[in-house]
């Protein structure tokens, strides 16, 4: 499953003054939010101190305001991959007056903003959001001024979709199965099947007559990404897969933040309804609605699927057996860095042990990074695998990179695993990030990677190694003497995963000096 590093609360302070809030801009060399601007903000000293204290000191620290906390406008959790933390933000009033700012070594600006401004600062995650409740506590004001620019159609309100959307959403349900009795839709919010002919596309895969089991499978899409409705899916699927069942349909649970635009929910069902056919899975209708608690879109989504019985991927494993990689390492992280320094569009300056000569990035390097980025599904390739095969057992990288799923893996079948990780694939897109950034890519996010325990010799059977274009390699045995995971390369056993490799890499590129092209 993946997992989540629990961070200290942090609380933050927003200072009105005069219609406006008080924002102050962080340093470039700041490990995260490098160059965006914030509200201030402190960590909470867990089990020490009052949130309100915190912030009190953070405030005068930062700015050089005395300040007193009043009351808690504001509660989010702000979650991306690993790197989790509940931000509290309380409304601050000044002690002294005339109000006069004197910023720290972290700050290297500041502004007084109405909500009129928002548009034109980068803000720091869940700034946003903060910065949209604090105008409609203080000001009274519905909503903030949307931009309009990049947003078509009527900004939603508060509360459900309405009707006239709603009706063009759930024409959007991705491929037509077998067994559909009835579809959630305007009056009905309920999918009913019958389970008998729901089975069949699984039977008729396997070739099987097999008894079917039911698969159920949930994960929610919290971080931003550019598109959320294919990770929904392509997530849950591959999770689903590892069981050997077939994909067979998935309820997801939209929301969304204040000020969408009918035009980007029809994009998220766009995206759930694109990738479930690709995959061959419907939608099977759920629940869509506009929170003012949130400052991103959310997807909450499960799936369920169906495996006959023989080809359950779930049987005993013996010293026998090999262990399989499906997939290049890092696959998503690689796409996700190559996606983060192409916004930016800069050329980075050599800040540590790189040359003194100023390198641009290698845009071929960019667009093959990613191309890789965008194949993160495992379920077409591994079920193929299984039909042939019978797998025995299998585990898709996530959070935590390769090293973290292998650890997972021998935890959960509390076997030892023998591996020589210098057979992983990498794609030479991610071997040239892991130089460029120093990072550890077997610790990079890598969905689109999947492990399996089978019969030796399962890859010598592939043409050039691969199916569907991802690249199969044998990388090491079951070991009944030791447990946990040993890498035969370095002689160690590896630790239980912590936070992923990819929140370093996005600090070091935020840290690194930069210039317009």
């Amino acid at each position: 499953m993946p997992f989540e590093v629990e961070m200290a609360k942090s609380a933050a302070g927003v200072l009105y003054h005069e219609g406006k809030i008080l924002i102050i801009k962080r340093r470039p060399t700041a490990k995260i939010d490098a160059n965006k601007w914030e509200v201030p903000k402190g960590k909470v000293r867990l089990h020490e101190e009052d949130p309100k204290k915190t912030i009190e000191r953070e405030f005068l620290e930062e700015t050089g305001i005395k300040v007193k906390a009043g009351p808690l406008i504001h509660t989010e959790k702000l979650s991306i991959l690993g790197f989790s933390i509940t931000l509290l933000v309380y409304k601050v009033e000044p002690l002294t007056y005339p109000i006069k700012v004197q910023l720290s070594h972290e700050h290297t600006d500041f502004a007084w903003i109405g909500p009129e401004d928002l548009d034109k600062y980068t803000l720091a995650m869940g700034m946003r959001g903060t910065l949209e409740k604090a105008f409609r506590l203080f000001q009274g004001q519905k909503t903030v001024k949307p931009d309009t620019k990049t947003r078509k159609g009527s900004i939603l309100s508060l509360g459900k979709i309405p009707i006239s959307l709603l009706e063009k959403m759930v024409q959007l349900r991705g491929v037509r199965q077998l067994g559909v009795l009835e579809y959630p839709g305007i009056g009905r919010d309920c999918f009913v099947a019958d389970y008998f002919q729901a089975i069949k596309k699984a039977q008729e895969f396997y070739h099987s007559n097999d008894n079917c089991h039911l698969v159920v499978k949930a994960d929610p899409i919290t971080f931003p990404t550019p598109n959320p409705g294919r990770y929904a899916i392509v997530v849950n699927a591959n999770d689903v897969a590892t069981t050997g069942a077939i994909p067979y349909g998935i309820t997801t649970t939209l929301l969304f933040p204040p000020n969408t635009a009918e035009n980007e929910v029809i994009q998220i069902q766009e995206q759930l309804h694109k990738t479930s056919e690709e995959l061959g899975i419907m939608v099977l209708g759920g629940h869509s609605e506009v929170s003012e608690s949130l400052n991103h879109i959310v997807i909450s989504a499960s799936m369920i699927g169906f495996v006959p019985n023989d080809y359950y991927i779930n049987k005993k494993v013996t010293e026998k057996d090999s262990i399989y990689m499906l997939g290049y390492v890092g696959t998503e992280g690689t796409g996700i860095i190559a996606s983060e320094l192409e916004q930016k569009e800069i050329t980075l300056t050599a800040t540590q042990n790189t040359a003194s000569q100023t390198p641009k990035i290698d845009s071929k390097m960019l667009t093959r990074a990613k191309k890789l980025g965008e194949q993160i599904a495992i379920v077409q390739p591994l079920l193929q695998l299984n039909r042939e095969f019978k797998l025995k057992q299998a585990h898709d990288a996530t959070e935590g990179g390769v090293f973290g799923a292998l650890w997972e893996f021998s935890q959960r079948l509390n076997i030892g695993l023998e591996i020589d990780d210098t057979l992983f694939p990498v794609d030479p897109s991610t071997a040239y990030f892991k130089e460029l950034l120093g990072i550890d890519i077997n610790k990079l996010i890598s969905s689109g990677v999947v492990f399996f325990i089978g019969e030796p010799g399962i890859a010598d059977t592939l043409t050039k190694g691969q199916i569907d274009g991802k690249p199969l390699v044998e990388i090491g045995k079951i070991s009944p003497e030791r447990k946990g995971v040993y890498l035969t390369t370095t002689h160690s056993y590896l630790t239980p995963p912590q936070a992923d490799e990819l929140i370093i890499a996005l600090e070091k590129i935020a840290a690194l000096q930069v210039e317009n092209k």
